[in-house]
């Protein structure tokens, strides 16, 4: 039965990859941000694939940050979880310790795990759309007073008005439909000593865009940086590994796609990274 479950969203997968980098780039539709209910049952897939392939690898869904191109790498994991710490604290400059944290597109909930602990926030609450990154994030960390997990849009946030000092949000802004919409969410949730602690990666067209869009929406932008190369650097050190199990576990039809989504130096991703025509930008927001 599970195996017969596995099948049935790998095939989804497949379908959604050709939708998403295929049939709809043919039409100039933007299939990341065409469907808020494509992304929930891409997630839901994937999440059930995922974890019927016992790839906790994919623990940390972000493509990973380094300091410096000669940074030794243990474990492909290392890289994500750079991400999160990184962007989360800015740096190593904020001190998150007693500050109540909000992370949208929380995934499984190994990043809120890791800036909890961490960081020793006050407390900690994840949201994310997909039910089953739900469901794996509070089978793995059950609900506590400080660390919790809630199904949730983030263009609708389950949340009261001026609740958190800290929002996350970590590589996931690039699915939604309504940017504005989640800035406006964001603000609403800021008290006037808040941060909003965000990336994600841009087409060079886009920038512009969604920081004016941002300023609607109330927020003060207060650092903008950009870490292309250190995410590029990220990949480069992580591709070997993922490209090998790729080729070992996914068919070759479908392997194009997941080497998108994994950002290996073959990829059109990593390409478009390296020539400047997508950024990865690091945003510090304030109210």
């Amino acid at each position: 039965m599970k195996r017969m479950k596995t099948f049935l969203h790998f095939n989804k997968l497949i379908f959604l990859g050709v939708l998403t980098y295929v049939i709809l780039p043919l039409f100039k539709v933007k299939g990341r941000r065409f469907s808020k209910r494509m992304n929930k049952i891409w997630f839901d897939s994937l999440a059930i694939v995922m974890q019927g392939a016992s790839e906790e690898s994919a623990d940390f869904m972000n493509y990973g940050y380094i300091d410096h191109s000669d940074t030794i790498i243990d474990d492909i994991q290392d890289t994500p979880k750079n991400m999160y710490l990184h962007v989360a604290t800015n740096g190593y400059q904020m001190d998150l310790s007693n500050k109540t944290v909000l992370e949208v597109g929380c995934g499984k909930g190994a990043g809120g795990e890791l800036i909890h602990n961490k960081t020793k926030t006050k407390s900690y609450l994840g949201i994310d759309l997909s039910d089953e990154h739900i469901l794996m994030a509070k089978n793995r960390l059950p609900d506590t007073r400080n660390l919790s997990f809630k199904q949730g849009d983030a263009e609708n946030l389950p949340i009261e008005n001026e609740k958190y000092d800290c929002i996350i949000n970590i590589e996931s802004s690039h699915q939604y439909p309504n940017l504005i919409r989640f800035y406006r969410e964001v603000r609403r949730v800021m008290h006037n000593n808040s941060q909003f602690m965000y990336a994600d990666f841009f087409d060079k067209n886009e920038i512009e865009q969604c920081e004016q869009e941002a300023l609607r929406a109330g927020l003060v932008l207060r650092q903008k940086t950009d870490i292309t190369q250190n995410v590029c650097w990220a990949l480069e050190k992580t591709s070997e590994t993922k490209q090998r199990k790729i080729e070992l576990q996914a068919p070759k039809f479908v392997q194009r796609y997941i080497k998108e989504w994994a950002g290996t130096v073959d990829s059109p991703l990593y390409k478009k990274l390296m020539a400047g025509d997508r950024s990865y930008i690091h945003y510090v927001y304030s109210v």
